[in-house]
């Protein structure tokens, strides 16, 4: 089957026998980016509020340390994290290759009918994601050594306290993200159809 995108919420709590003036806590409720999946994006809750303080521990996994420096009797941590699971031709059905190939398929039309299309929504994901992190690149590699663009135009309107040209590059950039994020969202509708009929289903 193809990569998903999932949205997971994950919430604990502890219950004091009686209220505490202050606690120390860290959790470690992040999904790990790796081979089977990608991690979109992370949030961290915590009632009550708390700065969040995030590290690396020494088996690669992402901590988030807090304090809570208020009365209070009841810790609550809601972590609400976005990811997209492995797909593209690692997702694809054995069962349904077997099936082709019981009926006589060749290695051509299995590619054509089963792999390539099992492939499609998670190359879409992964331009979704890229095209985002495309733009911040190409941003901050004009700010270095680019004789013009956008980059450039944000750090001589910085350097100037022209704040109003920064805001409009910031707005700029915003927009072309959002283009071409609904471009490959256009594509992948028209490109993916079988994955909209999944989607309505669910």
């Amino acid at each position: 089957m193809a990569g998903r995108r999932l949205r997971i919420q994950h919430r604990t709590g502890y219950r004091y026998a009686s209220p505490v003036v202050s606690s120390f806590n860290e959790v470690r409720m992040t999904p790990m980016d790796d081979d089977g999946q990608v991690l979109i994006s992370h949030e961290l809750r915590v009632e009550p509020r708390a700065a969040v303080l995030v590290y690396t521990d020494y088996w690669g996994a992402r901590v988030e340390s807090f304090d809570t420096h208020e009365p209070h009797d009841v810790l609550e941590v809601i972590a609400t994290s976005t990811v997209d699971t492995a797909g593209g031709l690692q997702g694809v059905d054995p069962e349904l290759v077997e099936l082709v190939r019981s009926f006589g398929a060749g290695r051509a039309v299995l590619l054509r009918m089963v792999m390539i299309p099992a492939a499609l929504p998670g190359l879409f994901s992964g331009l979704r994601i890229s095209l985002t992190y495309a733009v911040a690149g190409a941003v901050i590699g004009e700010t270095i050594g680019a004789q013009r663009g956008l980059g450039l135009y944000l750090s001589r309107s910085q350097r100037a306290f022209r704040y109003d040209q920064v805001f409009v590059g910031v707005i700029v950039i915003a927009l072309l993200s959002v283009a071409l994020f609904s471009l490959v969202s256009v594509l992948a509708h028209v490109f993916c159809p079988w994955q909209r009929r999944s989607d309505r289903s669910t």
